[in-house]
Order: structure tokens, then C-alpha cells, then sequence
């Protein structure tokens, strides 16, 4: 009985699954105001059934479309640090150079919610609380980031893990809007470390540079 009863959870949370991929490729073609129900359950090889049986509105779909993304993103970068990495600025600009592809989609994903809540307020409550959740796995991951290369903040963890999140999308967004993809990566090295060094100290007292001469 228990069996059969997993059967159709599993298969709505395939749906669902594969309308939010199917609905990250959409977005990031078209944005979230081009975007058609039916350009999604095409994509996703579905009917528009399939997608009024889940979701009430494209608006949460594109929501949990960026918690699943960025979910991803940073079950990506926990792996990795976790494993093999060098534990410095240095080391962790080269987990981030290795993400830029996946920087640029998480880029145009929040950048279609946050300029649909800007331009329709009501909607702030709903989207934040797809943030909420997001934000605190953020935090833990930058916390272990900071604990791995020997610091810890000396400000609220939730602003350093603001500045870094955004001074990597925006490098990320700035260098392909130049169609460049390390140029100016030593400019963004140096926020990334300016980021932690001014907004963190050593845990042991030292006061040794964070990155590798």
C-alpha cells in the first residue's frame, strides 16, 4: 500500500521537476515577460494540464525556478569545497571561474523575479519568501567558506554573503556583456578579497593575507 501510494507523489514531483528545467531555458531565452505557459510544457514534453495541475501561475514557477537553480549552484560549490580546493581567495576564484556558466543563468533568473516584484509590489511577500530559504543555505555555505581559509565575519554573516553573491553575478554579468570571460577576472579577485578581508578577521589573532602572493 505504501508503494502505491509513493507512486504519484513521485511522478508529480518528476512533473514538476522537469517543468522547472524545462522552465529555466525558457526564461533565460526569452525572460519571464516573453515567456508562454506553452513554450514551458513544450519544452518540458507536457500538456498545459500538467502545468495547471502544479502551478497557479507562471509567477511561481519562475520562483521556484531560482530556488532550484541556486539550490544547485550551491550543492555544486559545497562539493567542492568540501573535497579538493586550495583554501585561500586564490583557490576559491578558481571554484567560481569554473561556475561562470551557471553564474550567468542564476544572473538572468533573479534579475526576471526581482524586475517583476519591483514592477508589481504585491508581489514582494511571495518572493520573498522563496529568498528566505535560499539565503539561509548561502550564509552556512560562506560561513564554511570563511571557517575553511581560517576567518570569521566580523559584521552580520547575511552582508558579507550579500556582497560576495553580488560582486560574483555582477562580474559574471559584466564579463559576458563584453563577450570576455577572464580578462578582468584579476578585478574581480580583488573585490572578492577585499570583501573578505574587510568584512572578516583571522580566528587566530594572525594577520596574514588571505590570498597567495
Amino acid at each position: 500500500m505504501l508503494l502505491c501510494a509513493e507512486r504519484p507523489l513521485r511522478k508529480r514531483e518528476n512533473t514538476r521537476a522537469r517543468l522547472i528545467e524545462a522552465a529555466t531555458s525558457v526564461f533565460v531565452e526569452k525572460g519571464f515577460a516573453g515567456a508562454k505557459i506553452d513554450d514551458v510544457v513544450r519544452a518540458a514534453g507536457f500538456t498545459r494540464g500538467a502545468f495547471y495541475s502544479n502551478y497557479s501561475s507562471m509567477e511561481d514557477l519562475l520562483g521556484e525556478a531560482v530556488i532550484a537553480y541556486g539550490r544547485r549552484i550551491l550543492a555544486r560549490f559545497r562539493e567542492t569545497i568540501d573535497s579538493s580546493w586550495d583554501p585561500s581567495v586564490d583557490g576559491l576564484m578558481e571554484v567560481l571561474e569554473a561556475m561562470r556558466a551557471d553564474g550567468r543563468t542564476m544572473y538572468i533568473l533573479t534579475s526576471e523575479l526581482n524586475l517583476y516584484a519591483m514592477r508589481h509590489p504585491e508581489t514582494y511577500s511571495k518572493f520573498d519568501d522563496y529568498h528566505v530559504g535560499l539565503n539561509r543555505e548561502v550564509y552556512k555555505l560562506v560561513e564554511s567558506v570563511l571557517a575553511k581559509i581560517g576567518r570569521e565575519p566580523t559584521t552580520d554573516i547575511d552582508r558579507v554573503s550579500n556582497a560576495l553573491v553580488s560582486a560574483f553575478l555582477d562580474g559574471v554579468s559584466y564579463d559576458f556583456m563584453r563577450c570576455t570571460e577572464s580578462e578582468d577576472s584579476t578585478v574581480l579577485h580583488s573585490l572578492i578579497e577585499a570583501i573578505l578581508y574587510g568584512m572578516s578577521r583571522p580566528i587566530d589573532g594572525s594577520a596574514e593575507p588571505i590570498s597567495k602572493e
